[in-house]
C-alpha cells in the first residue's frame, strides 16, 4: 500500500524530539491512517502496531529528516511517499 505523507509546520511544532512514535512523521502518518494503536517512526522504518499491522522502509528524503529532527536541526514541511508492507 502506497501511502502519500505530509509533514506539515504543525506537525513539526507539536513534534517530540527522540520519540518514534509522536514526531512530526508519526503525527502526519496517523492522520492518514486514522486511528490506530500505534505508529512508531525511526530512521529507517516506519511501524504500524494495532488492529492493523504494517511496516515500511523510510526513503531517504524521510530519513534525513528524522535524523534532523532529532538532533535538534531546522527541518522544513515535505511530502513523500511510504510504501507500507503487510497492510493487514
Amino acid at each position: 500500500m502506497l501511502v502519500r505523507i505530509t509533514v506539515t509546520e504543525g506537525d513539526i511544532a507539536n513534534g517530540v524530539v527522540g520519540c518514534p512514535n509522536a514526531c512530526p512523521i508519526a503525527l502526519a502518518l496517523l492522520r492518514v491512517l486514522g486511528p490506530v494503536a500505534r505508529v512508531d517512526v525511526m530512521e529507517e522504518e516506519a511501524r504500524v502496531d494495532g488492529p492493523r499491522r504494517a511496516r515500511g522502509y523510510m526513503p531517504p528524503v524521510a530519513s534525513r529528516f528524522v535524523r534532523a529532527f532529532d538532533e535538534s536541526r531546522p527541518v522544513e514541511p515535505f511530502e513523500f511517499v511510504l510504501e507500507l508492507e503487510n497492510w493487514t
